[in-house]
């Protein structure tokens, strides 16, 4: 056969090497017995696939351990809504529209809230990316949003927008591993100030967990929210078995669930039908229980220990 040599925006050339690879691993994957196309995705062969593919991009990207990689079925037009959201916690964020995609992104956004467009490059039909830095961001943004490379009309971000406290989301489709990138530009890493940060401390004494992490951040934002109970805590184990853990993993699991029925308060029942995740945040920091002799928010304590029960009473 003689190959053409493919450079289309889309699906583009790869080695013959990973294409034989591929052909021979086609009808049974290593030992399996199966194809890949036809295992589970809850199978060992598949859970090391997965697991082999994100050491591979942590890699080859140099992606920091505190981001997470996550693999989500759907394409890039999928993420033009699961991006707002799952990120639009203030009910708006800011738009770059610099193409055809980016301009659809805004569009499907704005169902979900404020989607404002901050800058664009419709009047040249987009022959130019617009000034990153001569643009008025908001700072209530819950993220920038831009498509770092446009296809259809062949441009590509040089520099890229930073704002202090707004997290940057990209749509790099059609450009993902094609040259380095610093992935500590994007997102919001684990020091994050929207979402709701919790410490463990132990229920029976009333004292911080000795591996908690304390506040606050670098650029003084409060961190933790709360304390939530994280020592000791009863667990389910492999086999059907329960053990104790402890770990702030732990009482983030209970602040989750905390939020949840707030969330559930909130919108479900319709009692503040637009509530976003600030709300809430907000609602548990004012139930939380605090001590006459500490200052609050405390770098060990945040805003003081979850107290659910005592939210509930304040908002009604």
């Amino acid at each position: 056969m003689a190959r053409v040599y493919n450079f289309s925006a889309g699906p583009s050339m790869l080695p013959e090497k990973v294409l034989r690879q591929a052909q021979a691993e086609l009808l049974e994957y290593g030992d399996s017995g199966q194809s890949v196309m036809e295992m589970s995705h809850r199978s060992k062969w598949f859970d090391a696939i997965i697991k082999d593919t994100e050491a591979s991009l942590r890699r080859v990207m140099n992606i920091p351990d505190n981001y997470k990689v996550g693999f989500f079925q759907g394409g890039a037009t999928q993420q033009f809504a699961m991006v707002p959201l799952n990120f639009m916690t203030t009910g708006k964020a800011d738009y770059i529209v610099s193409g055809n995609f980016s301009g659809l992104a805004a569009k499907e956004a704005a169902k979900f809230g404020e989607a404002k467009i901050v800058a664009s490059s419709k009047d040249k039909n987009f022959t130019y990316i617009p000034d990153v830095n001569a643009i008025d961001y908001d700072k209530d943004a819950s993220y920038i949003h831009i498509c770092q490379n446009n296809t259809i009309f062949g441009t590509q971000y040089v520099e890229l927008p930073q704002v202090e406290g707004v997290p940057l989301v990209a749509d790099m489709s059609s450009m993902i591993l094609s040259k380095p990138v610093d992935v500590s530009k994007y997102g919001s890493p684990g020091d994050s100030t929207r979402g709701i940060t919790a410490t463990a401390y132990q229920y029976l004494d009333n004292s911080l967990y000795f591996q908690a992490g304390r506040g606050f951040t670098p650029n003084n934002q409060v961190t933790p929210d709360l304390a939530a109970p994280g020592v000791d805590l009863l667990i389910p184990l492999p086999g059907g078995a329960f053990g104790k853990a402890s770990g702030s993993s732990l009482s983030s699991a209970v602040v989750a669930g905390a939020a949840a029925l707030v969330q559930e308060w909130a919108i479900v029942r319709g009692n503040i039908p637009y509530a976003s995740g600030n709300t809430v945040k907000f609602y548990l920091q004012k139930g939380a229980v605090r001590e006459e002799q500490m200052e609050y928010p405390n770098p060990g304590w945040g805003y003081g220990r979850l107290d659910l029960y005592r939210t509930f009473e304040i908002i009604n």
